[in-house]
C-alpha cells in the first residue's frame, strides 16, 4: 500500500480556450515527511479514452508538486491547463514518484495509488470516524434537547 493517499483527481471544465485544470488532495500516511511528489496524469474523454492536448499534441502530464508535507498532513495539488481539449471528461494519475526528507525515493503506480475512499485508506479511515462522532455527537445532542423540552413540558403543567 501507498504512503501517499489521493483524494480522485477530477478535471475543471475546460476553459474558453479548451484549458483543462486538475485538482485533488494528498494525505501523508507516511511515518516520514515528503519533500516532493511527482505526477504523471492521462486525460480521458466521456466513454473513457485517453486523448491528447491539441496543442502539445501529448497525453501525459507531468507534475512536481513541491512539499514539505509532515505526516499525517492533508494538502491540495492544483495544476491550471495541463491540456488543451475540450473533450476531457476526467483525470487519472498513472505514476508518483515520492521523494522524502531523508532522501529515499518510492514510486507507486496503477493499482497501488490508493485513494482515500479505499477500505484501507488512513485518511478514510480518519475522516469515517470524524463523521461517525459527529452523527453520535448530533444524536446526543439532540437526545438532551428532547429531554430538556420534556422537563420544561412537564414541570409547566
Amino acid at each position: 500500500m501507498s504512503s501517499l493517499e489521493i483524494t480522485k483527481p477530477h478535471s475543471r471544465r475546460p476553459n474558453t480556450a479548451g484549458g483543462v485544470d486538475v485538482l485533488h488532495s494528498i494525505y501523508n500516511a507516511s511515518e516520514k515527511e515528503i519533500k516532493y511528489v511527482s505526477f504523471t496524469y492521462i486525460p480521458l474523454n466521456q466513454v473513457g479514452d485517453v486523448v491528447k492536448c491539441k496543442i502539445k499534441d501529448r497525453a501525459e502530464a507531468y507534475c512536481k508538486f513541491t512539499g514539505p508535507i509532515a505526516p499525517g498532513e492533508e494538502t491540495l495539488v492544483s495544476w491550471k491547463n495541463l491540456w488543451y481539449n475540450p473533450t476531457v471528461d476526467s483525470v487519472k494519475i498513472t505514476e508518483m514518484k515520492i521523494e522524502y526528507m531523508d532522501g529515499t525515493v518510492e514510486t507507486v503506480a496503477g493499482e497501488d495509488i490508493i485513494d482515500t475512499s479505499h477500505p484501507e485508506s488512513k485518511f478514510g479511515k480518519i475522516e469515517r470516524e470524524k463523521e461517525r462522532r459527529a452523527k453520535m455527537t448530533k444524536i446526543i445532542v439532540g437526545g438532551v434537547i428532547g429531554v430538556i423540552a420534556l422537563i420544561l413540558l412537564i414541570t409547566s403543567i
